[in-house]
């Protein structure tokens, strides 16, 4: 008779060993309880840790996935050293892939709920914690600001007011929304750390306002010759797009799109206002891997009742990188890169993910596939260009090192991430540029600056 003894057994010959010893469980199991939910099912998740609380035998692991065990099991034959050495590797604020069994979820019925929770057999280190980045001085954050439920309080229609941006401590007094935005933007060391660092810098003289908004009404927030103007009561990714605007301004330098021919400089506006978008998400992103937050404004909701039936109308501030499929859009090419990349260094891993996510995010927008965004930059687009000057050809080696430097200053975050896809750079890239000229909808005028095409015209009514 062939022997087993000694040879690693499957899950399937450990669980069903284990669970043919305790018939009371198995028949606890048929009826879905908490037998099943810890011998059954397996699962691989991954998480970031937040906290560990110490349990009997071990300790209940709270993560941004849900909450597990780790303790020791017979049925896995998971041993005191297994539950130490998973243990070494719970860290708070550290990204890991763990091996878990047992049921979530039965309908609404959550077995942690009940302080029954997945036990871990198994845990990488994906991520190690990030090191805590010390508060700057100068910026003085009110307490109570950061990261918290509903601290926007402000009456939208407050008046004006502005600060210098190298002036943190005024920017603190006069637009402490602001300061509570710049605070969650210094630690974010891939994204935002490079953009806080130009926006305070007093060589670039960049001026930050909010200005006021009635409730019912909409409002564009800009930056304009190194001012950011920013509607009251708008959430931190709007924010954060303004201000990569001025990192834009810098990046350009003298280098801007006017200096190309106009299809050039339509598509560099294009990649200039995509890359802004891309950059709300990857800046959303890496907050959320490091445990911040971006603030997120309330809908403003007004009742009134006539007769026995009351009315409700919801005003909801969104910004442009809100819109759904956008946002799966960076959220799978970011996936996919941070799965593919598994051999890298942690910041260079997650770097790449970033700049994969955001470079799917203009693709997706040059591609003309949100309608919104295309009605509202190309009006903006043909505004910017109407009345200007530019080269007649755009041909030869230095025309396309120009055009390239000039295209990659709109995407630039560091030397490690640009949001500009490489389709659009290069002697190749004029097909690129062309398509996407097209497909957010512009066309040639004769003798005329480009434009949109004309809306189709509706069908008749049909007379009464």
């Amino acid at each position: 008779m062939a022997q087993d003894k000694g040879r690693k057994r499957t899950f399937g010959q450990k669980a069903a060993r284990f669970i043919r010893r305790l018939t009371l469980c198995t028949a606890f199991a048929a009826a879905a309880g908490a037998g099943y939910n810890f011998y059954g099912t397996q699962q691989d998740i991954t998480a970031r840790v937040t906290s560990v609380e110490p349990a009997p035998s071990g300790s209940i692991i709270h993560t941004d996935r849900g909450n597990f065990v780790n303790t020791p099991t017979i049925a896995h034959e998971k041993t005191p050293d297994d539950v130490l050495s998973i243990a070494g590797k719970m860290k708070p604020g550290a990204t890991v892939k763990l091996h878990v069994y047992g049921i979530e979820k039965i309908g609404q019925f959550r077995f942690e709920n009940f302080g029954y929770y997945r036990n871990i057999t198994e845990a990488i280190m994906i991520r190690e914690p990030r090191a805590v980045i010390p508060p700057d001085p100068a910026l003085v954050v009110p307490p109570g600001m950061v990261n918290a439920e509903g601290i926007d309080k402000e009456d939208p229609a407050l008046p004006q007011a502005c600060a210098a941006n190298d002036d943190l401590a005024g920017i603190s007094a006069r637009t402490p929304r602001l300061a509570r935005d710049l605070d969650i933007m210094r630690q974010l060391p891939l994204t935002g750390t490079g953009v806080y660092e130009m926006l305070k810098d007093p060589a670039n003289n960049i001026e930050s306002c909010l200005f006021p908004v009635p409730p019912k009404s909409g409002a564009t927030s800009t930056y304009l010759n190194k001012h950011a103007r920013i509607a009251r009561g708008m959430g931190t990714s709007v924010v954060f797009h303004e201000y990569f605007h001025a990192q834009q301004s810098v990046n350009e330098g003298g280098k801007n799109m006017y200096t190309l021919t106009e299809g050039d400089a339509v598509v560099a506006n294009l990649l200039k206002e995509a890359s802004a978008v891309a950059y709300e998400l990857a800046a959303r992103q890496e907050a959320e891997n490091v445990g911040l937050k971006f603030y997120e404004p309330p809908p403003y909701i007004e009742k009134w009742q006539e007769g026995d039936i009351v009315h409700t109308q919801t005003w909801t501030k969104i910004s442009p990188a809100s819109a759904p499929a956008t946002r799966a859009a960076f959220k799978e090419a970011y996936n996919a890169s941070f799965e593919a990349n598994a051999g890298m260094q942690d910041d260079a891993r997650e770097a790449a993910a970033l700049q994969a996510g955001g470079r799917a995010v203009v693709s997706h927008l040059l591609a003309g596939k949100n309608a919104d965004w295309n009605s509202t930059y190309t009006d903006l687009v043909i505004g910017n260009v109407k009345g200007r000057y530019f080269r007649k050809s755009g041909t030869g080696d230095a025309y396309i090192a120009r055009r390239d430097e000039v295209f990659k200053s709109q995407g630039g975050i560091s030397s490690g991430i640009n949001f500009v896809p490489e389709e659009y750079l290069g002697p190749d890239a004029k097909p690129a540029i062309e398509k996407a000229f097209k497909d957010v909808g512009f066309v040639w005028k004769t003798d005329a600056a480009p434009s949109t095409p004309a809306p189709p015209a509706l069908p008749p009514k049909p007379s009464s």
